[in-house]
């Protein structure tokens, strides 16, 4: 098996997240592994991210995910909405944006980050 000591994550997702995996068995649970995250800067574009990415492919499990999601941070879910109907994130992308400028739209938004 794998010699993973420690795990690293950004962003809490309720949904289709593995953390959980760790203690789902007890050889996995007996290698002690030690997990560290969310970071809350992290999550926070991610979750401005997925939200508007989701709306866009208008699954079956959108509203799932951003119920989820809206959970652990309301304030970042709401921006990627917001984006998302008046397609500023498309338009970013469109316009070859660097992720660095995404960021720093994403933190003046939300003031913080």
């Amino acid at each position: 098996m794998s010699g993973v000591r420690q795990v690293h994550y950004g962003a809490r997702d309720r949904e289709a997240g593995s953390i959980v995996l760790l203690t789902g068995t007890p050889y996995i649970a007996n290698k002690h592994i030690q997990v560290s995250g969310p970071y809350p800067e992290v999550q926070t574009i991610s979750l401005v991210l997925m939200t508007d990415h989701l709306l866009r492919l208008n699954s079956p499990r959108t509203s799932d995910f951003l119920r989820s999601f809206h959970q652990d941070d309301p304030r970042s879910v709401a921006l990627g909405k917001e984006w998302f109907s008046t397609g500023y994130l498309a338009n970013a992308a469109n316009e070859r944006w660097p992720i660095n400028r995404v960021i720093e739209a994403i933190q003046s938004a939300l003031g913080h980050c």
